[in-house]
């Protein structure tokens, strides 16, 4: 949200998937807003445009008085547009990009989502980065205001152990959320919860738990559903005995909350550690798609997060009926067969490594959501060994395919999640 045309209302700028930049423009009142498309920002008397998923943000970048535009694009670079009219009627002529002071071009894997905010108190302009990953790049400005110069990235943590990620695709906002004097950060990703990270004073930081989810499967559920097993492992690395609560909620398809299991009062003495099992049974009736379950140690009735962890898994058509039926679907099971896809998430291509104990026949083959079989990617006789093979996606729309391998009577299953 910022004042676009300086007429004392509050406009709105919308990132768009095709790298262009929408403007709504406020027609009614500060508390009773009227949001009316005014079109797409130009760059020279043409439509802006960084390629594909903008993500917009307003700064005044060389401070001169007047607001500039920076804009995070799905390469993974933040362009530049420096402001040549006025603030009431912003005029960009040519674009840059954000540079580092070492003189490389600033860049994240994918899915830059730029925040202006001086975070270290300094007095000069730092900028958080978003990310296709989640995780909160830090870049550290090293020179005054009106030339940026940034340090190379830093991995923002929480309690100094876990990374500072609200979820995958995440975005920030800056603000004193409780008004200590320090810069705290609002993150949302792509499930739509939205987070705050309190920046707490050095020194100051309280104690928390570690905590490790080992997901033990299956991380490809049935249509008929399956019980999922993870263990919570928990070490109190402080001096001072800890007590907090366990809990996890899963979300699927439409973010929906499906799960809500609670481990309350826990109780850790100093350097003690503890692991606790859990299992819970997605149903037939869980609709198919994507899941993520998260699981927490803190203070449960305040939604006090501590630390963290996730882990994911896919509910498909039962690929058990299907091999029955066809010998083009390998039946998935958990066995012991390396398979890895990298990188996870990827656009358009990825490469599938994997490894035999022996040399037979195998398939390599890919299924999307459905179960249905969509490509083929090794289907004949391998010796014993490490392999690797590329898929290439840019045919296919983003979502989560399978990558399943089938070796004489050993199986694996990866899932993958195309992002474009």
């Amino acid at each position: 949200m910022v004042d676009w045309n300086e007429d004392g209302r509050k406009d709105l700028l919308v990132g768009q998937f095709n790298g262009q930049v929408a403007l709504y423009l406020n027609e009614g009142t500060p508390g009773n807003p009227v949001l009316t498309f005014a079109g797409y920002l130009q760059v020279g008397g043409r439509a802006l445009d960084v390629e594909y998923n903008s993500v917009p943000w307003v700064d005044d970048w060389d401070e001169d008085g007047r607001k500039d535009l920076l804009v995070g694009s799905m390469d993974g670079r933040v362009w530049l547009f420096i402001n040549a009219g006025t603030n009431a009627a912003p005029l960009f002529n040519q674009v840059q990009y954000v540079m580092l002071a070492c003189g490389d071009t600033l860049r994240v894997p994918s899915r830059a989502a730029p925040c202006v905010v001086d975070l270290d108190g300094d007095g000069l302009e730092d900028l958080i980065m978003g990310q296709i990953n989640g995780n909160a790049s830090y870049f550290r400005s090293l020179g005054e205001n009106p030339t940026p110069l940034l340090d190379e990235p830093d991995t923002l943590r929480v309690g100094g152990e876990a990374l500072l990620s609200p979820g995958p695709m995440s975005r920030f906002a800056a603000l004193d959320w409780d008004g200590d004097g320090l810069m705290d950060l609002l993150g949302g990703p792509m499930d739509a919860r939205l987070k705050l990270f309190r920046q707490i004073a050095p020194g100051s930081v309280p104690p928390a738990p570690l905590l490790e989810v080992l997901f033990e499967g299956p991380i490809v559920v049935p249509d008929s559903g399956a019980v999922l097993h993870f263990t919570c492992s928990l070490r109190n690395p402080s001096s001072q005995p800890l007590q907090f609560d366990i809990w996890a909620d899963l979300f699927g398809p439409g973010n929906h909350n499906l799960m809500a299991l609670q481990e309350a009062a826990v109780h850790l003495a100093p350097g003690e550690s503890l692991a606790h099992d859990f299992q819970w049974r997605v149903p037939a009736s869980a609709p198919y798609g994507f899941y993520r379950c998260y699981v927490f140690a803190g203070d449960h009735q305040r939604f006090q997060v501590c630390t963290a962890d996730t882990f994911d898994f896919q509910k498909v058509l039962d690929l058990f009926d299907a091999k029955a039926s066809s010998d083009q679907s390998p039946s998935i099971s958990p066995q012991p067969l390396s398979l890895r896809a990298a990188p996870n998430p990827f656009n358009p291509s990825a490469r599938i490594n994997y490894e035999l104990t022996e040399a037979g026949h195998i398939e390599l083959a890919v299924f999307n959501a459905a179960g249905q079989q969509i490509a083929t990617l090794v289907d004949g006789y391998r010796e014993a060994g490490q392999h690797q093979v590329t898929w290439d996606a840019s045919d296919l729309p983003t979502g989560v395919y399978l990558v399943a391998l089938d070796a004489a009577s050993s199986h694996a299953v990866q899932k993958v999640l195309l992002l474009k």
